[in-house]
């Protein structure tokens, strides 16, 4: 039974700690609960475990389409692709013939 209270009382601590944390992280980016709260989202179709706020949503999509594609959205190909080539280079099975 002592071994259930220590571990409560830890859990209840980390809780706090962890809600002034998070609290002091909304504060410098000049976030407040009331703000997050009363803003209206979206559940991410690529990912429905996001929830977007709506006047981010297009640029949430477009950056988790490249996601679900393979595709970092942060590096910029250094190479720029042709035609249908882009859908198919990271695929295994195509393999891509160049002619003339």
């Amino acid at each position: 039974m002592m071994e259930r209270s220590a571990f409560l009382r830890n859990l209840g601590s980390f809780i706090v700690k962890t809600d002034q944390s998070l609290k002091a992280i909304a504060e410098k980016l000049g976030w407040n609960a009331k703000k997050l709260a009363d803003e209206e989202t979206l559940v991410c179709p690529y990912n429905s475990g996001h929830r977007v706020p709506i006047r981010r949503s297009e640029v949430h999509e477009e950056r988790c389409r490249l996601r679900s594609m393979g595709i970092d959205p942060d590096v910029e190909m250094s190479v720029k692709l042709e035609g249908s080539e882009f859908f198919y280079q990271k695929s295994k099975q195509v393999v891509t013939i160049k002619t003339g």
